[in-house]
């Protein structure tokens, strides 16, 4: 590692970090505006509600861990902390909108895989925990606690994107699944992935493995993007048909309540 950074590139990393945390975190409100839009949530995987929810939990865990431990070493930045909590918050928000928009003709629900995945998950982590309870934290940072919730996430986010692209699919639309979301989650991804090249050229070192990059937003953002190149060509190109979005867009009326979860 080099023992000076570049001014210019140190600024560059600045930029970058806040203009992925603005198109990452603006891309959960498209969602919400959407939703409160067509006054309806049938176009919405709740599998990946359930999901996002708790991979942006384990993500705010890691990425205050490692700050506050050692942010420099960890390539952890601010605007990370800052993109996670919000996170949580605007999945939050979303699934209030899924109580109370919930519409019992359309069968949207958190599926018996989902909520199996999901108890794998937790139950993991919770063992984990009462381990390095028991033995201490591993020598090597990367299996410690933070670092196994940090890769449960990314694997959340592999299966998560899953049941959306599968539901579009089925549909064959994309009404109700914001595009605004997509566009804004793509740019993110972007803008983070550059960030942590930046970071690495400025640091003369573009090795993954070494601790001093977070390998764990790192994947994200190459998730993000492979994932919204699938949602963009299902919106524009294998659904973009005017006719069956009207269709399908009709029949989001008149919502009734009844609990999504079964």
């Amino acid at each position: 590692m080099g023992d000076q950074e570049n001014d210019a590139l140190t600024i560059l990393s600045v930029v970058l970090g806040w203009t992925y945390f603005a198109c990452w975190s603006s891309s959960f409100y498209g969602q919400v505006y959407e939703t409160y839009k067509v006054k309806s949530v049938a176009g919405l995987a709740f599998d990946y509600l359930a999901l996002n929810l708790t991979g942006f939990t384990f993500l705010s865990i890691y990425s205050t861990a490692k700050y506050f431990e050692d942010a420099q070493k960890y390539g952890i930045k601010i605007e990370d902390l800052a993109f996670a909590y919000n996170a949580v918050f605007a999945t939050l928000v979303t699934i209030g909108q899924v109580f109370y928009y919930y519409d019992t003709r359309k069968d949207n629900k958190v599926r018996p895989w989902c909520i199996t995945f999901l108890i794998l998950l937790w139950g993991t982590a919770a063992s984990y925990t009462i381990y390095i309870i028991v033995n201490g934290q591993p020598e090597d940072s990367n299996l410690s606690l933070w670092s196994i919730l940090g890769y449960e996430k990314v694997s959340i986010s592999f299966f998560k994107y899953i049941p959306q692209v599968y539901l579009n699919y089925s549909n064959k639309s994309t009404v109700g699944w914001s595009i605004y979301n997509v566009l804004m989650d793509f740019f993110g991804g972007f803008f983070s992935f550059m960030q942590i090249i930046v970071d690495a050229l400025n640091k003369q070192n573009i090795s993954l493995f070494d601790g001093s990059l977070n390998i764990v937003k790192f994947i994200l953002s190459l998730e993000s993007m492979a994932f919204d190149i699938i949602f963009l060509t299902q919106h524009y190109i294998l659904y973009s048909n005017s006719h069956k979005a009207k269709d399908v867009q009709q029949s989001l009326l008149k919502p009734t309540y009844v609990s999504p979860i079964q």
